[in-house]
């Protein structure tokens, strides 16, 4: 999980204040649930402005188009609008009501498609900073339990039975109506497909097909888009070389691989560096040849499969480390043709 720069000076001041920095001094005082709570709410406001400043650009929108239709006399309209701004301002669940001004669904439109993007984004993200405030509560726990201060490590346990519960609807995306991932096919590569390329990742697009080029070790092609398990990524391609899938945190798969192509690398997403489990002769893809390609990722397994026969597998909890965007990606001079590079939610 990467952060931007005003979230990590954000969590820095942040620690500071609480007196987890590492200048303190060297007797440590373990940190209280509120002191906790705190922290974590920070860091999931910061994470959240970008869906704010969606909110926030969208009620400006609505305030100019009401003030435009005020302006030509139309009454109609302009309670259409009205009736828009207050249900949003009021976060009213209801679907919206029909409209007969094509600028207001245009604008709706816009506002659904871009946060839902951005809650994908960032539930994610939101779902591991629960994670690891749970894991300071149950720390805590332990602690009073073992000195013997049992009323305070129950509180503590309460507390943390709570966030579990928050932790659980993260996972299951069961957090509101506005985060539920709507659209079940997301093409990346493809026909209407958006994507973000690394600097030194060469894309141009012969006929309907894309070509992948790059000179560089991991430079990808990644969706704009996040993911949380399940979901299918789905790609039709063939290569010269070196073809690599990639994931969540740091979730990679390796074809033709650059030491030993008969080798399939499939990288754990949990770890730092996608630790790598291989694979001995699932690797090998004949070059040239077009493939279907299926990575299968679940909240407790993922699962490669080439043209429908099982190439690797791995086991463990994925629910929250295989979230983030996906990508397709050549290695080292090796060049990709793609037909097609999506994702399925299950």
């Amino acid at each position: 999980m990467s952060f931007s720069a005003p979230f990590l000076r954000t969590l820095s001041i942040t620690t500071a204040i609480l007196g987890f920095a590492v200048s303190c001094p060297a007797e440590e005082t373990s940190p209280t649930p509120d002191a906790l709570k705190l922290e974590l709410d920070i860091m999931r406001a910061e994470l959240r402005k970008p869906l704010a400043e969606l909110q926030e650009k969208y009620d400006e929108a609505l305030e100019q188009l009401e003030k435009a239709e005020q302006e030509k006399g139309n009454l109609k309209t302009l309670m259409e609008v009205r009736d828009e701004r207050s249900a949003f301002r009021n976060r009213v669940e209801e679907p919206a009501s029909a409209t007969t001004l094509p600028r207001l669904n245009e604008l709706r439109a816009i506002y659904e498609r871009e946060s839902t993007k951005a809650d994908s984004a960032i539930i994610p993200q939101e779902a591991m900073l629960y994670a690891d405030y749970l894991s300071q509560l149950e720390e805590i726990s332990k602690a009073l339990t073992q000195q013997g201060k049992i009323d305070e490590a129950l509180k503590v346990s309460t507390i943390a039975d709570e966030a579990r519960g928050e932790l659980a609807a993260f996972k299951s995306g069961e957090i509101s109506a506005e985060q539920t991932d709507t659209i079940s096919e997301v093409v990346i590569l493809g026909e209407g497909g958006e994507y973000e390329a690394h600097e030194k990742c060469e894309i141009s697009q012969v006929e309907d097909k894309f070509l992948i080029h790059t000179n560089s070790g991991n430079a990808p092609l990644q969706s704009r888009e996040s993911f949380r398990p399940p979901f299918q990524i789905q790609a039709r391609a063939e290569t010269d070389g070196s073809l690599r899938f990639y994931f969540g945190k740091s979730g990679i798969v390796i074809f033709n691989w650059d030491v030993n192509a008969k080798t399939m690398r499939l990288g754990d997403p949990g770890t730092p560096l996608g630790e790598q489990d291989a694979f001995d002769e699932q690797g090998d893809l004949k070059l040239g040849r077009t493939y279907d390609f299926e990575l299968l990722v679940k909240p407790e397994s993922i699962t490669v499969k080439v043209d429908g026969r099982k190439r690797g597998e791995l086991k463990g909890d994925f629910s929250s480390t295989a979230a983030g965007p996906v990508g397709i990606g050549a290695s080292m001079g090796s060049t990709v043709l793609v037909d097609y590079f999506k994702v399925v939610r299950e």
